[in-house]
């Protein structure tokens, strides 16, 4: 069996800037929470989006381990568009219903899940049998859960917290997912 922790980044000050959006005083506060629900869990390694906020989400659990932050270009949030739109919320609600299409300019919810599940199979591949922390971004961490399992779409997405814990174990072709973060 593979373990996946699948955390979504605290909460961060707002820049245009999407790589180098830092976290807030709270997501400092709660990146030292995610430290404290992981610890009595196995990990043998940690992964982050090259995004500052998943970076600084997961840095307090890998300076408390020893563990080096392995960073996956592919762990990045979904480009919703190039610029900002004017209603995000209705902008995010039409690419989860359609999710071959995206009229803002980026990437569709089918292009973004693809490029999640080769992430989670390339971990997969490379740590059979080991436990992996994720840090990611809410849309991507929904839209690689739903390319194994239909269930997890837009309702999922907006009721995940900021930060959130997800335990995902890989067992014989099943995937089995338990939160483990509670606000």
């Amino acid at each position: 069996m593979t373990t996946m922790f699948l955390v979504r980044h605290a909460h961060s000050v707002y820049t245009p800037d999407e790589r180098e959006r830092p976290l807030s005083d709270s997501g400092k506060k709660d990146a030292e929470r995610v430290a404290r629900v992981l610890e009595m869990e196995h990990v043998d390694h940690i992964y982050s989006s090259p995004y500052v906020r998943a970076i600084e989400t997961v840095e307090p659990l890998a300076k408390e381990r020893g563990i080096e932050i392995i960073l996956e270009e592919d762990l990045r949030e979904r480009l919703l568009a190039p610029g900002e739109v004017p209603n995000f919320a209705e902008a995010v609600r039409h690419v989860w219903e359609h999710p071959d299409e995206n009229p803002f300019g980026g990437e569709t919810n089918e292009e973004a899940g693809r490029r999640g599940k080769e992430v989670v199979e390339r971990i997969l591949a490379l740590h059979s049998n080991e436990s992996v922390v994720i840090g990611t971004h809410g849309n991507l961490l929904a839209l690689m859960l739903q390319q194994y399992d239909d269930r997890y779409g837009h309702d999922f997405w907006k009721a995940l917290d900021m930060p959130d814990v997800h335990k995902v174990s890989f067992e014989s072709g099943r995937m089995t997912v338990e939160k483990l973060w509670v606000k």
